[in-house]
């Protein structure tokens, strides 16, 4: 039991330092006043689609495409590019290497 409280504990540290590396690499590549909310939706929903990051996000629908790709290679990965109907699939990647369920 307290190995399992030690592993979570290292976990939750490695997560909030990546907020806050990230914070800071996203406030240089968008430079936009919703920086906060696209990484606060990242860290509570690592993977998204954009309909659902712009929902989850609050942001205008264009602001929050543009941040998607801009973010897209730097802070997230692409994983199903949007197809017909079907909307592109984001993965905020470090924390899923964190949390230890990606790959």
């Amino acid at each position: 039991m307290k190995e399992q409280a030690d592993t979570s504990s290292k976990k939750i540290s490695r997560i909030v330092d990546r907020y806050g590396t990230t914070k800071d690499q996203v406030v240089e590549l968008i430079g936009s006043k919703c920086t906060i909310q696209a990484i606060d939706t990242l860290v509570e929903r690592p993977i998204v689609t954009s309909p659902r990051f712009r929902k989850h996000s609050d942001i205008a629908k264009q602001t929050a495409c543009r941040i998607l790709r801009e973010l897209e290679g730097d802070v997230t990965i692409c994983m199903r590019e949007s197809s017909g109907r079907k909307p592109a699939l984001y993965v905020f990647e470090p924390l899923m290497d964190i949390v230890g369920t990606h790959k």
